[in-house]
């Protein structure tokens, strides 16, 4: 397991998390929504201008997919905030993105745990909010 060391790294992650929230196959489905929804350490990008959360354990890993996340995922190891902070920055936390975040994740049709989350934000080249074309 090898952890991501630049902003491209991430993307790629983000494209693959993506890719299962609209995957055919539901397994992919169920693996992205329960992540999203369970995990308290979000990543905040955008995709066609609206705001997208996608799980920081997931995202920290260089290459992950899902098989790998769950052959990994009891592992110990760096801790993936200080990771993702040396990329992005520090972790924040409003009660705007956080009324974001639950709107996002209502659209699951799951509960969303109550839970104290933290959430950093992805930029692009020109320090503007990343926006993937998908």
């Amino acid at each position: 397991m090898e952890f991501v060391t630049k902003r491209d790294d991430i993307v790629d992650n983000l494209k693959t998390i993506e890719g299962y929230l609209h995957s055919k196959n539901e397994d992919e489905r169920k693996f992205a929504v329960n992540l999203i929804i369970e995990q308290d350490k979000i990543l905040v990008y955008k995709v066609n201008g609206d705001n997208h959360f996608a799980p920081l354990n997931f995202i920290a890993v260089k290459n992950n997919s899902m098989a790998e996340y769950l052959e990994n995922e009891k592992e110990d190891g760096k801790d993936p905030d200080s990771v993702i902070t040396k990329i992005v920055g520090r972790p924040f936390f409003t009660e705007q993105i956080e009324k974001k975040f639950l709107a996002y994740a209502s659209n699951f049709g799951k509960k969303v745990p109550n839970k104290e989350r933290h959430y950093w934000r992805i930029k692009d080249e020109r320090r503007k909010n990343l926006d993937l074309k998908i």
